[in-house]
């Protein structure tokens, strides 16, 4: 018996191991450049570096799960994690390698060199953990040694948090197996009365989820809370929707400082609205036959 919910086949193929290891290439000039940024000194433009490259790296995750069709969050988690701490452990190389302030302008030749003492430098990591603890224990004080090894360890989340999220989440996404392919997601541009009953809502749609046209009743764009639908649908013939309430922020609870600005000033213009809650249903199987006809009533409906 079909689960009512999509769950992941936690299929890793050989593919996946390719689109990791290709994850993997690409990170290497991107934390080069990250630790020739970042170097000799602290700046107060570093965090902003470190949050580029944790995006980067996010990013990075994300697409070698798609392209290698990994179908396995835990497994991608563990992947982006170890992809995020060799970008970092390179980055070390390569600062290690950076060289003293006092040294003259970088050209062409010894940036090759740098990049090669880099390269040398992330097969013995002997040498990098050593460095790196004489620099640490090479301290003014205590104190400021500790804050240093605490600034690492931050910047090692930073790097490895964001990358095993993104993944995670990518490989969970709904996948076609038959066709061997992701689903295509499909936003209904139907907005629906706002379903004030989740609960049960839930338990009918997982009873029978034909019951589906019966229980949302498309509303005015201007009609406020609502909910939206989100399908997505496979070439193998199975579909999957996603039914989530939203309501109106008050300009203060904008997240955004310039659409909170905007909210403000033009509060009958610039509407924001967030998800009420969690999900009504979420990727719940529906008959797929059905589907073409739904979203064909439901915008006739909505355009009456």
């Amino acid at each position: 018996m079909n689960h009512p919910y999509f769950r992941p086949s936690l299929q890793v193929p050989r593919s996946g191991w390719y689109a990791l290891a290709a994850a993997m290439l690409a990170s290497l000039p991107a934390a080069w450049l990250y630790a020739w940024v970042t170097a000799p000194a602290p700046s107060p433009a570093d965090p902003l570096c470190t949050l580029g490259m944790a995006l980067w790296l996010a990013l990075a995750a994300s697409c070698a799960a798609a392209l290698g069709k990994v179908r396995h969050p835990g497994w991608m988690w563990r992947a982006g994690a170890a992809l995020g701490a060799c970008a970092w452990y390179l980055q070390w190389a390569a600062w290690l390698a950076q060289p003293a302030p006092s040294a003259p302008p970088l050209d062409l030749l010894q940036a090759v060199r740098e990049a090669g003492a880099a390269g040398a430098g992330f097969l013995r990591p002997d040498l990098v953990l050593a460095s790196a603890s004489s620099r640490a224990t090479g301290a003014s004080s205590f104190v400021a040694g500790a804050a240093t090894v605490v600034v690492w360890l931050v910047e090692l989340c930073a790097f490895m948090l964001p990358p095993a999220l993104a993944g995670a989440r990518r490989a969970a996404a709904p996948f076609c197996e038959q066709a061997n392919a992701w689903a295509r997601e499909v936003q209904v541009p139907v907005h629906f009365r706002f379903i004030d009953d989740p609960d049960g809502v839930r338990r009918r749609l997982e009873h029978d989820p034909r019951q589906l046209a019966a229980l949302l009743r498309p509303c005015g764009d201007e009609e406020t809370p609502f909910a939206e639908i989100t399908l997505h649908r496979c070439e193998g013939g199975s579909a999957f929707v996603t039914i989530c309430n939203f309501c109106a922020m008050a300009p203060e609870q904008v997240p955004v400082p310039a659409l909170r600005t905007l909210a403000e000033a033009a509060p009958e213009r610039v509407e924001c609205f967030a998800q009420l809650d969690e999900p009504v249903v979420e990727l719940l199987r529906v008959p797929a036959a059905e589907v073409d006809a739904l979203v064909r009533g439901w915008e006739a409906a909505a355009a009456s």
